[in-house]
């Protein structure tokens, strides 16, 4: 098996194709991310660093570009817990409430999953869970940290389970 390189920006930000997502999803492009993937005439998408206020590439702005988060900026927009409507089945309904930073306590039928990050060192799983690890009813997982956080955070856009400002 090939270990993955280290030494590029893939191996540490969101795919092109999870990038897309984010985008669609409602991840802000502007601000969050040092890393982009910008489209090219050919096709092609390549990645770029962004310093300050500007990615090193003349015309960047004009050109389509997706935010490459890393899963450390993934992470930290991730609620610490969310609400579902039903329980621990894997039968449940969004509910309109989301948490972050405090123990919520359930109202009738609802049930409240805490965040869970775990690998076996070739898989990382982001997961809502119940207390104690009960059920796991929402997960997703990648070979890549950052991959499985973006799955994450686009099913939690598109449940409207993502915390409203």
């Amino acid at each position: 098996m090939t270990e993955p390189s280290t030494n590029v920006p893939e191996s540490i930000v969101t795919s092109l194709e999870l990038s897309q997502k984010l985008k669609a999803a409602g991840w802000a492009q502007e601000g969050h991310s040092w890393f982009y993937y910008v489209s090219y005439e050919d096709g092609s998408h390549r990645w770029h660093l962004k310093l300050g206020e500007a990615i090193i590439l003349m015309g960047w702005e004009e050109r389509e570009h997706y935010a490459a988060p890393t899963a450390s900026e993934i992470l930290e927009m991730l609620p610490g817990t969310i609400r579902v409507q039903g329980s621990s089945s894997g039968k449940t309904a969004a509910s309109k409430t989301a948490n972050v930073g405090s123990i919520p306590t359930p109202c009738a039928n609802e049930t409240v999953l805490y965040l869970s990050i775990t690998t076996d060192e070739i898989i990382w799983s982001v997961s809502y869970e119940e207390a104690g690890g009960v059920s796991k009813n929402i997960y997703k997982t990648d070979q890549s940290l950052a991959n499985a956080a973006a799955s994450m955070f686009v099913f939690l856009s598109e449940h409207k389970l993502l915390p409203t400002s």
